[in-house]
């Protein structure tokens, strides 16, 4: 696991401010040095080493992972208009626990959100334009995995046999679920019926353009 260096800077900066503590406590705590605290803090240490994060991370009783902003904090969002969350490759293991975020020169990438966005919330990259006009190429998607699926919103799909996920909008005629083109100029426009063999990811709940 490579440490997203600004994710842990950002995450550890308001863990010491709404802890009330300080560098050299943290640091007598963890019995390392004031140095090798304040690098991580202020981002100058690229990589920092698993086990100074792991004894971060349970000095705070917290996960790794929570640390180095992969999962959320719930006791710190309180204190946050925004969060960050993984933003995750279109291709995933079945299994939620196993997916994985992109990586970028080694370091997991992420993104901010909204602070009433689910515990569960994660991002996609659009990589290209077969999804306009409703998302344009480098937009990044904040998905909810828990958020209900409702008539006319848009939805990131597992179809069956097929290895990538997708973003459609999602139409809804009584106990039927349509998966409609969220490309006008695609010359695939008809809808396709949701089978019982496709599953939903999560719900679209906010994109913005990465520039």
């Amino acid at each position: 696991m490579s440490p997203n260096t600004i994710n842990v800077s950002e995450n550890l900066s308001l863990i010491i401010e709404q802890t009330d503590t300080n560098i050299k406590t943290l640091a007598d705590n963890i019995d390392e040095t004031y140095i090798s605290v304040y690098r991580i803090i202020e981002g100058v240490t690229k990589k920092p080493k698993k086990d100074i994060l792991k004894k971060i991370a349970e000095h705070y009783q917290i996960s790794l992972e929570q640390l180095i902003g992969l999962k959320p904090i719930p006791w710190l969002e309180s204190f946050t208009k925004e969060r960050r969350v993984p933003i995750y490759g279109w291709t995933q293991p079945v299994s939620r626990c196993d997916w994985v975020a992109e990586e970028l020169d080694g370091i997991y990438r992420s993104t901010t959100i909204t602070d009433k966005a689910g515990p569960n919330t994660f991002a996609l990259e659009i990589k290209d334009h077969s999804m306009e006009l409703a998302f344009k190429k480098d937009t990044i998607v904040s998905v909810d995995p828990d958020k209900e699926v409702t008539d006319r919103c848009f939805a990131v799909v597992s179809l069956h046999n097929s290895p990538s996920w997708i973003v459609r909008e999602v139409i809804i005629d009584g106990t039927d679920h349509f998966l409609g083109s969220t490309n006008v100029r695609s010359q695939d426009l008809e809808m396709r019926l949701m089978g019982e063999n496709d599953k939903y990811i999560g719900i679209v709940i906010e994109a913005k353009k990465v520039f």
